[in-house]
């Protein structure tokens, strides 16, 4: 306990003012790539874990069960039908969750051994929303030196398909709305031998006796078998595998990353200090379970005693789940991140009206109830991950929130943990140093025009080892073989510079870089992360670059409320002021084809453009307005919200090629 504390205690500690975050090890630079960096505090050997006795995930939680035996471990909202309501949050003790979990695996067992005749081979899938029993599953599976596969609750039946076979998954424990998707799929899944609700089995559900229909049975059923027939724990090995984890993917087919306990054993160690987790904290799970992020957070939380809280799973009511938690520590994405920035403005300009925002008092009160309203007002610490954040929308976020907001880097393939910023670090748009389980460098990329010898910062593909690495793709060889480098670094895909700090900043995915016509490389998620953070009508934005023209366009979502606000105040100062009609009026989708609106649209964005002095070749020179254009429904977001970009292009090319050729002829003044 006393080695644990002392380490966390360490690692939550930042260096010396003004001394680097990341230190470049002595003569390890070799032609084509930078030296290698790691953590100030691990320059000799890579951090494995925060406790040598805990080698694996269930000897981790084997411990938290016995110290927080009575601390609230998982809470959810019951919902009322009398007031068609959720209620407070109502828990699950750590020695609870220990007891079910336990009883689940050996219920598992039992009942795979009564339909099969032997014990599962395979892995053990998790289609659901998150929930307790998310985490009771898994828990269970670990117990019993099962590995999981976590399937995103968005994903299409053909990935879905492909993921049960690839995986040889034996059994899925899903949500009710997923059990018939699941019988559908029976004939096509041979590996498929019984399924298990974490709600009420119907009789439906339950036709067990009709041909090609699987077994179907309740979580609380399989807690009963285990109860009856208890099993002895079968306890992983540190290079036991915890989960196929699939990228959700912006091309092709999910890809299974496998991870072993190992790996989760050094990622959790330092997402512990990483989000500042502590014994009686509390987080809230919204971010998707089968996101890498999402799943070593709670790992780390189980870790550390604290408390998870999952919302009631509607998104757009998260405020109010946030509201009856109360968070300490969030971990969260630059969109969600980006909707609360927009609120924070919004409330900001109107109390403006009424209160002297020149005083810092006043200021500093406003920011308090601010925090109050979005249930945040016990946060003091936010994290940021997933994707890049627009540093004005950290700086903003930081300012008006008065807590630690950082930003950090991972990938699936690294457990979700490489870099971040600790709580010494006041910089923006930086993910900051290289964690203690970590070490990276920087390779030549030398076809984009980045290079290590740049100056004043070397730039080029972050390449990676860590103890958190995954042992390479599920059954997919090329792939593996594909994102290593000969002797060993893993290739990121993403370019990077390293300043003077040990601080990385990530410039763009390598595959996302576009060249122009003139021969500018181009960043355009750095362009869309500026516009999103600076204009509160920007629900989602892709720009794009043709490589036979000379600029960009981009095809713009808005957020409706803040536009029709916003575009309808413009009336006065636009060419258009003598006609009484506003520039969208009550019809906001006829508008977005107006083309005074286009033009505002088109000014807004020149001004932000200029106030952050980007480049001629970086502004937008054109753009098409819609409502919702990138959805997880129409194909073109992953189920983590990234973008589909190549998939998006084509979609939409019908209005980029309209774009370019009104532009070129100089008409429709976009």
């Amino acid at each position: 306990m006393n080695t644990t504390k002392e380490l966390l205690d360490q690692l939550r500690e930042g260096p010396p003012k003004g001394s680097p975050f990341s230190v470049a090890l002595n003569n390890s630079q070799i032609p084509g790539r930078s030296s290698i960096y790691r953590n100030w505090k691990f320059q000799d050997a890579l951090l494995t874990s925060l406790d040598p006795n805990i080698t694996t995930l269930h000897e981790m939680f084997e411990r938290s069960a016995s110290v927080y035996a009575t601390q609230n471990c998982l809470g959810f909202r019951p919902y009322s039908a009398e007031t068609g309501s959720y209620g407070p949050y109502s828990w699950i003790s750590y020695s609870a969750v220990a007891e079910r979990r336990k009883n689940f695996g050996a219920g598992l067992l039992q009942t795979y051994q009564d339909i099969c005749g032997g014990l599962p081979q395979g892995g053990v899938g998790l289609w659901c929303n998150n929930r307790p029993e998310w985490q009771i599953v898994d828990l269970g599976c670990m117990s019993q030196s099962l590995f999981t596969v976590s399937i995103y609750e968005t994903l299409g039946l053909e990935a879905t398909e492909y993921i049960i076979n690839q995986a040889a998954l034996t059994v899925v424990c899903a949500s009710a709305d997923h059990v018939e998707k699941l019988q559908a799929l029976a004939a096509r899944c041979p590996s498929l031998r019984f399924l298990v609700t974490m709600d009420k089995v119907t009789s439906d559900a339950n036709a067990n006796n009709t041909p090609g229909r699987l077994p179907v049975f309740s979580l609380e059923h399989l807690e009963d078998v285990g109860r009856r027939n208890p099993r002895s724990f079968q306890p992983p090995s540190p290079d036991t595998i915890i989960t196929i984890n699939y990228t959700s993917g912006t091309t092709g087919m999910p890809k299974g990353a496998v991870l072993t306990h190992k790996a989760a054993v050094a990622a959790a160690s330092c997402a512990i200090s990483i989000v500042d987790l502590r014994e009686g904290d509390r987080i809230c799970s919204f971010l998707p379970l089968a996101h890498i992020f999402e799943r070593v957070v709670e790992g780390a939380s189980l870790w550390a005693g604290s408390s998870i809280g999952y919302y009631h799973g509607n998104i757009q009511a998260l405020v109010d789940d946030l509201k009856a938690l109360q968070p300490t520590n969030m971990v969260n994405v630059p969109r969600v991140y980006s909707r609360f920035a927009a609120g924070i403005k919004a409330k900001t300009a109107q109390a403006a009206q009424s209160m002297d925002l020149t005083n810092k008092d006043t200021l500093s009160f406003l920011h308090g109830q601010i925090s109050k309203g979005l249930g945040l007002d016990s946060c003091r610490v936010m994290i940021s991950g997933s994707a890049p954040i627009d540093p004005s929308l950290q700086s903003h976020l930081r300012e008006s929130m008065s807590n630690t907001f950082k930003q950090g880097y991972g990938l699936t393939e690294t457990y979700a943990i490489t870099l971040a910023q600790d709580a010494s670090d006041e910089s923006v748009g930086t993910c900051g140093a290289v964690l203690p389980a970590a070490e990276v460098c920087l390779q030549d990329a030398q076809d984009f025009g980045y290079m290590t010898t740049d100056k004043p910062n070397p730039r080029g593909e972050l390449l990676i080892r860590s103890s958190t690495l995954f042992s390479g793709y599920y059954q997919n060889p090329t792939a593996t073989a594909e994102s290593f480098t000969e002797d060993g670094w893993f290739r990121s895909g993403d370019i990077c510079e390293i300043d003077n700090l040990g601080r990385v900043r990530v410039v763009d995915r390598r595959k996302n870089i576009l060249k122009l016509a003139q021969g500018e490389y181009v960043s355009p998620e750095r362009i869309e992360n500026i516009l999103n953070g600076e204009l509160p009508w920007v629900s989602q934005i892709m720009v794009h670059g043709d490589s036979d023209k000379s600029y960009l366009v981009a095809v713009i979502g808005i957020e409706r409320a803040s536009f029709a606000k916003m575009f309808n105040t413009l009336r006065e100062d636009t060419p258009f002021s003598s006609r009484k009609d506003s520039l969208v009026g009550d019809d906001v989708s006829a508008g977005l084809s107006d083309e005074r609106v286009l033009a505002a649209v088109l000014d807004e964005i020149r001004k932000v453009e200029t106030s952050k002095k980007m480049n001629g070749f970086e502004r937008v020179k054109a753009v098409a307005l819609l409502e919702d254009p990138f959805t997880i429904e129409n194909g073109l977001l992953t189920p983590t919200l990234k973008l589909k970009r190549h998939d998006a292009a084509k979609t939409y090319r019908f209005l980029i090629d309209r774009m370019y050729t009104e532009k070129d002829v100089g008409g429709g003044g976009r």
